[in-house]
């Protein structure tokens, strides 16, 4: 990586969340009931205060009041913590609001990054002993960061591996990891799944530089890695055109063939994105679902300031 791409090569912005703050997407979640329905979902110290159903016949291994959280292309971690933080506050379940000594939750949340500058900065701002020593966020939050290149299968496998046994420490670094690859990655570590993964605008990164086949497979071992809810917000078509912009204009080189000829899922991406996911066992939460639920109002937009749409699926065919 070339300090002087700006992260417009990468994705690897080193100043993002001055331009995208992590409220930005959070307003999203919450005027879509996104947030509550993830909330919902949680099991929680308190048995009663779980109303959503679980699938038919699920056997998932989740113990009460602990959740696995992962973020894929994490950046500084702004909004991994954001996000985190806000599944440990109390939520509204049919229409009343669970008090939080009832919905005490503690988040186990792994970010992933390319960047080691950018994993640095996470690790240093949002681990553990900072949280806990007077940080805004919920100290109930506990949160690991690992540079990780999440177009190799090998990596993003060791990466949640590692996590799920207990052999990343506080800084990021992996000891006596277990070995996966392939398929089997997934299930290695005890059957222990993440309930809820977000891929925040990472996609066309990963799409750019691994291809459509690179792409898939991506998105297939994130599926794999979840056991509950996968939010993904995808760029759309025209991003992948204003990033080489961006270059020519930097005087950087640019970007690989961007086009549909060799991109051929470029050319209706959010779809494409989205027939991967449903392929591996999950469906699309229907937007008028979350909102009619709680106020009857099917009108919220989840499309973001800067145009993009955050799609939330749920796994109902069980791994």
């Amino acid at each position: 990586m070339d300090i002087d791409d700006q992260g417009h090569r990468y994705g690897n912005f080193p100043n993002y969340y001055s331009f995208h703050p992590p409220d930005n997407r959070l307003d999203i979640l919450k005027q879509t009931n996104i947030l509550d329905c993830l909330c919902r979902g949680i099991p929680k110290n308190n048995e009663s205060a779980r109303k959503m159903p679980r699938l038919e016949d699920d056997q998932s291994p989740l113990r009460a009041g602990v959740v696995f959280y992962c973020d894929l292309g994490c950046n500084e971690g702004n909004l991994t913590m954001a996000v985190a933080n806000a599944l440990t506050q109390p939520c509204n379940i049919e229409g009343k609001s669970i008090p939080s000594d009832e919905s005490k939750v503690v988040i186990q949340c792994l970010g992933l990054d390319l960047d080691p500058m950018l994993i640095s900065r996470a690790s240093a701002n949002f681990s553990s002993p900072k949280i806990d020593s007077g940080s805004s966020f919920h100290r109930d939050v506990d949160a690991t960061f690992k540079v990780c290149n999440l177009c190799s299968e090998s990596a993003h496998n060791e990466a949640c591996a590692a996590f799920m046994s207990g052999t990343v420490n506080r800084k990021g670094d992996a000891t006596n990891a277990t070995e996966v690859s392939g398929s089997e990655g997934c299930s290695s570590v005890a059957g222990q799944l993440f309930y809820l993964t977000t891929i925040f605008s990472t996609t066309m990164w990963i799409h750019v530089h691994a291809g459509d086949d690179g792409l898939r497979e991506f998105l297939q071992r994130a599926c794999r890695w979840t056991e509950r809810y996968i939010l993904i917000e995808p760029q759309p078509s025209g991003c992948y055109r204003k990033a080489n912009i961006r270059l020519r204009k930097m005087g950087r080189p640019e970007l690989d063939d961007v086009t549909s000829t060799r991109l051929k899922m470029r050319s209706d991406i959010e779809m494409e994105v989205e027939k991967v996911v449903i392929g591996c066992g999950f469906r699309r939460v229907a937007l008028d679902e979350l909102v009619r639920e709680n106020t009857g109002d099917v009108t919220t937009p989840d499309v973001t300031s800067w145009n993009r749409t955050v799609c939330l699926y749920e796994r109902i065919i069980p791994l």
